[in-house]
């Protein structure tokens, strides 16, 4: 705030923007490498009035902390469910948490909490949180969050997930599309079947299943030689008892 107070003034007092302030102020510039830490972009927005300082938490912050820990929390969740996401899932999803919060303020109701200039930025899709804000969040929350890169899979791993392994699990004669079927829960064509129209136990079998029959002697046939159920007769008292 030192740096900002003393560039600001500088720059007012010689009627100079920012990039002459840090040629004359070589001890303020980041890239002159003794010790400053201000940059071109962040004095001219507060020679613009875009943000006043002491107030650029206010001014620039995108989420709240309440919403930076419901973040926190949906990542985790998401992790817990097999389903991790990068930054740029995570991104689309300060967006809708953005776009949530405007909604509710034009509603009304409770006090509004308004979208800072950045906030609304990535809101409106004109930007996207920054490589810097996903390190300052993560850093926050180290707590509970531990980011990772993906590893490479293994040579053996790859080697046996390939498109004729995947396919020979799900289509082939024993694959898991013949069971579904097997057990009356799907059709021919794949489609589930309604549990009201037919039960399980008296489904057709499937087509491998029929040609597995056919292929089989009858006098070897493990079902035994088809049988018509009927139903039985029902039982009538003998004429004498009506006596």
């Amino acid at each position: 705030m030192k740096q900002f107070n003393e560039a600001v003034a500088w720059c007012k007092a010689n009627d100079k923007g920012a990039a002459a302030c840090l040629t004359d102020n070589p001890h303020l510039d980041k890239n002159a490498g003794l010790g400053g830490l201000l940059t071109r972009n962040p004095i001219t927005q507060r020679l613009k009035g875009e943000v006043v300082i002491g107030k650029e938490y206010a001014m620039c912050t995108i989420l709240t902390p309440l919403e930076e820990k419901e973040l926190a929390e949906w990542c985790i969740q998401c992790n817990k469910g097999r389903a991790g996401k990068n930054m740029v899932d995570i991104g689309h999803k300060v967006r809708d948490i953005l776009l949530f919060r405007h909604a509710r303020n034009r509603i009304g109701g409770r006090k509004p909490i308004p979208l800072s200039r950045d906030a609304q930025a990535i809101a409106t899709g004109r930007s996207f949180p920054s490589r810097s804000w996903f390190k300052r969040f993560f850093g926050y929350h180290h707590n509970v969050l531990n980011p990772k890169v993906q590893q490479a899979v293994s040579s053996s791993r790859a080697a046996v997930a390939n498109k004729a392994t995947v396919e020979e699990h799900f289509e082939g004669i024993w694959g898991l599309r013949a069971e579904l079927r097997d057990a009356g829960i799907i059709d021919e064509s794949g489609h589930i079947k309604d549990p009201g129209a037919s039960s399980i136990a008296t489904s057709a079998p499937s087509s491998s299943t029929t040609l597995a029959r056919r292929a089989m002697p009858a006098s070897k046939s493990p079902l035994g030689p088809p049988t018509l159920l009927t139903r039985p007769a029902p039982r009538t008292a003998p004429a004498s008892a009506w006596t």
